[in-house]
């Protein structure tokens, strides 16, 4: 049987990707790292590639600023079905990757004109809903100079967006990006340089 899906909120709206749909209320983002996320997200789908197997139903929602999924169950029209070991199997081994689907559908980044959008372009969404998924760094990886050193070179591998290189290096937002290189920037001896100082610089001459 169907589950009865309740969402908070006045204003349902829903996106099909192929094999999954994702449904949220719009109105009811909360800020999550850099970006709003929906406080409540359900995604159904089917387990590939057997479409006449048992779906599933994933519920996810923002509890202390972190995406957790609070339920999850399979459901069949056919009261005769049942799930079978390689279907609990294949969510085990997708249970990352749906919770990224999930989020990348629907989740809002800073505009440049100070609104939050939906950005067209899925890769980037995923890569966003990626650096969520992971639990926070603790302050020690600020501390740490073999982690410190790589985020160095990240940054000098990239002389322009190097802040975006880091997020997607690293998988974290870009606040803690930014952390991530005034850390390197500060360290002794300084293990990447100032950017804006040296365009300031150049602007002088």
């Amino acid at each position: 049987m169907r589950p009865n899906i309740q969402l908070p909120g006045p204003i349902p709206a829903s996106r099909f990707r192929d094999p999954f749909t994702v449904q949220w209320a719009a109105g009811s983002e909360v800020p999550v790292g850099d970006n709003l996320v929906p406080s409540v997200i359900f995604l159904t789908g089917d387990v590939p590639p057997h479409s006449d197997r048992p779906a599933f139903t994933a519920r996810y929602e923002v509890i202390g600023g972190v995406v957790r999924c609070t339920d999850f169950g399979f459901w069949s029209e056919r009261p005769e079905q049942s799930v079978r070991l390689r279907e609990v199997e294949w969510v085990r081994l997708q249970w990352d990757h749906l919770r990224e689907e999930a989020l990348s559908a629907c989740m809002l980044e800073p505009g440049p004109d100070g609104s939050w959008v939906m950005p067209a372009d899925r890769q980037k969404m995923r890569t966003r809903a990626r650096a969520l998924q992971k639990p926070p760094r603790s302050n020690r990886s600020l501390k740490d100079p073999l982690h410190l050193a790589k985020v160095a070179k990240v940054y000098k591998d990239h002389p322009t967006k190097g802040t975006e290189a880091v997020m997607e290096a690293f998988g974290v937002s870009r606040s803690m990006a930014q952390r991530y290189v005034k850390a390197a920037r500060e360290a002794s001896p300084p293990l990447v340089e100032d950017r804006r100082r040296n365009r300031l610089s150049v602007k002088e001459d």
